[in-house]
């Protein structure tokens, strides 16, 4: 984890303070999820339409498909939309008329075979079925078969927001004359938005991004938020801000702000591929109300961001949330308040009950690594007669660097080594600790250098 400016860290005493910051609080047992479908095709895109029905993206088939309940046994076709389906090419992103269903419309983003371009289109949900296939913004480049972003959101203005990736040509995020490397605002009609900040005609209101592939607002104070996929390097969670450069373009460096533009909220590397974005709002998991959610494909994660009290575009703590056996994609929040998740063939649900404090999930309340910071050793000691089947250290990118194996009923050590005894890095590690039963907490660890 690193820290928010993705300012080179200069000295041992910057480091610290920084790392600390970001360490506190970020301590949180891994939840569990239940699958509700599976053998599905790639569901990129996971929406609930405001009368209950889950809809998902088959990104490459280029279908709309939908479960009439959540829970429902099979899914209904509601519409097929010509895709090109290469590398990141398809079927990319979903959105409802903020008014639907008075407004009937679903808005798609998709990689069009011929012509050839991305484009947005909008769709008309007739009796269950997508009829009225109607281009309201063409001609975005997709020669490139990556960087395509393509997720939708509608804003509390009411206005279609879209991300568009910079199709592997830098410059292009840099160039306001160009969609690419940009978050569009559009009206419900696909025309530039009234108040867009690049002049009337401009289509853009942020720029120098590389690759967006999520984007969502704060239901209850409107507060955008979008995920940023770096190189190999510097993978972010930004705050929208209308004007913003947030940095990406030909003279990018690893861990460097260029002067002048939008610093992230939060960054990582080695990067972990972020997807899917939402914010929490229910009673139904009260604890994580206003947090933010998103999902990763290179590490098939879902991570919880707890916002700080100094105000919405400043990070308290970022955790791995819950673990999957395969890519995830995307997430939001049902009309029941549980929190679900695609990933590449099924769709997850998060529910009070997988929460649920139980005696194989209470003793490891207690495990508390210790002394944190530390330098060249540190005790990891089970508690009040708990036992652990096993412990493993992992670094911020979720890369395994050491494992021990129990049981522990009293204490362990680590080094600071990795399993070939090589001397790991300052910074923040994570503590897995194991049951027998296979239940798992994490405790973040922050690791000072010699």
């Amino acid at each position: 984890m690193l820290p928010a400016s993705r300012t080179r860290i200069l000295s041992l005493a910057i480091a610290l303070l920084l790392v600390v910051r970001l360490a506190g609080g970020a301590s949180a047992a891994l939840v569990e999820a239940h699958r509700v479908h599976q053998l599905l095709d790639f569901p990129s895109t996971l929406k609930f339409a405001p009368d209950g029905r889950l809809f998902y993206l088959e990104t490459f088939a280029g279908n709309v498909m939908y479960y009439a309940d959540s829970n429902a046994m099979a899914p209904t076709l509601w519409a097929s939309i010509p895709v090109i389906s290469t590398v990141e090419h398809g079927l990319l992103g979903m959105a409802f008329h903020p008014q639907f269903p008075d407004s009937p419309y679903v808005y798609f983003y998709h990689t069009n075979p011929t012509p050839y371009f991305n484009r947005v289109v909008r769709m008309t949900d007739s009796s269950g079925v997508g009829t009225h296939y109607c281009v309201i913004f063409d001609g975005l480049p997709c020669g490139s078969e990556s960087h395509e972003g393509g997720r939708l959101a509608f804003g509390p203005d009411r206005m279609l927001y879209v991300t568009v990736g910079d199709q592997g040509v830098e410059a292009n995020s840099q160039d306001t004359s160009t969609p690419l490397g940009k978050i569009l605002r559009l009206t419900t009609m696909g025309l530039p938005a009234p108040g867009n900040p690049f002049g009337p005609l401009n289509p853009a209101i942020a720029y120098g991004t590389r690759n967006s592939y999520g984007i969502c607002f704060d239901p209850l104070n409107g507060d955008g938020y979008f995920t940023e996929n770096g190189p190999t390097c510097d993978d972010e969670l930004n705050f929208l801000q209308f004007a913003a450069n947030y940095g990406w373009g030909p003279n990018h460096v690893c861990g460097v702000i260029p002067p002048g533009t939008m610093a992230p909220m939060w960054s990582i590397s080695p990067t972990i591929a972020p997807t899917g974005i939402c914010v929490y709002r229910g009673k139904t998991l009260q604890p994580y109300n206003g947090d933010l959610f998103f999902t990763s494909f290179n590490q098939s994660n879902l991570w919880r961001v707890v916002l700080s009290p100094a105000g919405p575009d400043q990070v308290g703590s970022v955790q791995v949330f819950s673990e999957f056996d395969e890519a995830a994609l995307d997430v939001t929040v049902g009309p029941d308040q549980s929190i679900w998740v695609s990933t590449a063939s099924s769709i997850w649900r998060i529910a009070p009950s997988l929460l649920a404090t139980d005696d194989r999930t209470a003793p490891l309340a207690n495990w508390r690594p210790g002394p944190s910071p530390f330098t060249n050793h540190i005790t990891l000691a089970p508690r009040d007669g708990e036992r652990l089947r096993r412990i493993d250290v992992l670094d911020v990118s979720g890369r395994r660097v050491r494992t021990f194996t129990g049981p522990f009923s009293a204490t362990a050590g680590w080094d600071g080594h990795d399993e070939s005894g090589r001397s790991l890095p300052a910074g923040v590690y994570l503590m897995r600790g194991e049951l027998f039963s296979g239940r798992q907490i994490m405790r973040n660890v922050v690791r000072l250098a010699r």
